[in-house]
């Protein structure tokens, strides 16, 4: 695109140092004679239609070529998926205390930014307090909140928490459309009712137990709802802290498990036989407007972006005896662990796109092929 405006950003500590360059007619841009440090971060900005765009962290290379996407905007989300909808319940106390995590894919071609400043809508279920979201600015609406961040083509993540009035139903429509909606409650000795989810009874996590409720194929705007019946009682409280695992050490491991307790609800539920459809392998033209250092490729290029996906590889694994079955477990841990740490590294630009999807799929495979195993030895 020629005469975009491209940064050179070196960041050591604290200390950052900045050059510019603009890209020439042919849309190539170069950074020349600058002094480049082993130890130094590097990263490329660049700001279109108002909407800032950065290379992660490690893509750039002394000597190499590189390109930034650039997209136009639109105000509707309607090209918006889930990959995947959690919601983790701690039912302990007075309230509920619910806390929400939304994979999403834009897999329209343009950045979804409005005139409003606004992207990403999310509605909220009625008596709702206390609202926190993680690393996104927020404008409050009357049903919940809208993020303030443009969200550009392929992933992007919403976590967020909140508290409920116990003994209050959650009902609120699906923000999005997903592919699968995972609902983990503690402690298990509560009961719950739905009308929209499955009943996956009790699973267990590090010495905690959870009641799971697994949904599939949600429609955007279709309800997600169920009551949290019974209460924890002060045995539930003890339990917790005999176990030396609070709510706020737990939650950002259990994204993780929910993620793989997602997934195998998808391959065995109740009744039905096991199903996995891969999907890995589509491709979907964006409409971009690259930037390129040393050549150009010309606008409109479409780019490949892989879509998540899971299945099993290997043999199946399997737990003979209690040794096996404790290294089985801590290995599960373990994965689940690296995959929350994947994601954050990802949402913080510290990792590409390729890199990111290839590891992430190898360990939710691992992932579920330990879960599986841990299950037939429990059989």
């Amino acid at each position: 695109m020629p005469g975009q405006e491209v940064t050179l950003v070196q960041r050591r500590g604290d200390a950052a140092d900045q050059v510019k360059a603009v890209a020439g007619t042919d849309g190539v841009f170069r950074f020349e004679q600058v002094a480049l440090e082993d130890s130094a971060s590097l990263s490329l900005t660049t700001s279109y239609l108002g909407v800032p765009y950065v290379t992660p962290d490690g893509a750039i290379r002394q000597g190499s070529d590189l390109e930034i996407a650039v997209y136009d905007t639109t105000s509707s989300d309607a090209a918006v998926r889930a990959d995947a909808y959690h919601l983790l319940v701690n039912a302990h106390g007075p309230t509920l205390e619910v806390l929400e995590i939304l994979s999403l894919m834009n897999d329209g071609d343009r950045t979804i930014y409005g005139a409003d400043g606004l992207s990403l809508r999310v509605a909220l279920p009625s008596g709702f307090s206390g609202l926190e979201v993680e690393s996104v600015a927020v404008a409050h609406t009357a049903s919940g909140f809208a993020s303030r961040w443009p969200v550009p083509p392929g992933r992007a993540r919403l976590r967020f928490r909140y508290r409920l009035p116990a003994g209050e139903a959650f009902s609120r429509p699906a923000p999005y459309p997903a592919s699968m909606v995972s609902v983990l409650i503690h402690p298990p000795g509560v009961g719950a009712e739905s009308r929209s989810l499955a009943n996956q009874g009790v699973v267990d996590f590090e010495g905690q137990k959870f009641l799971h409720l697994v949904g599939s194929n949600v429609a955007a705007g279709a309800p997600v709802d169920f009551r949290v019946t019974g209460g924890a009682g002060e045995e539930g409280h003890t339990h917790a802290e005999e176990t030396g695992l609070s709510w706020e050490a737990l939650k950002w491991g259990l994204l993780g498990l929910a993620v793989v307790l997602g997934a195998l609800a998808v391959f065995y539920r109740p009744g039905k036989k096991a199903e996995a459809k891969r999907r890995s392998g589509e491709a979907e033209k964006r409409g971009t407007s690259p930037l390129h250092p040393s050549q150009s490729r010309g606008n409109g290029e479409s780019e490949k972006r892989g879509k998540d996906s899971l299945r099993f590889s290997g043999s199946p694994l399997s737990v003979s005896g209690g040794g096996e079955r404790e290294g089985l477990e801590e290995r599960r841990a373990e994965v689940i662990r690296q995959i929350a740490e994947l994601d954050d590294a990802h949402e913080a630009g510290r990792i590409d796109e390729a890199s990111y999807q290839k590891r992430r799929s190898g360990l939710k495979d691992e992932a579920v092929r330990l879960t599986e195993a841990l299950r037939q030895g429990d059989a």
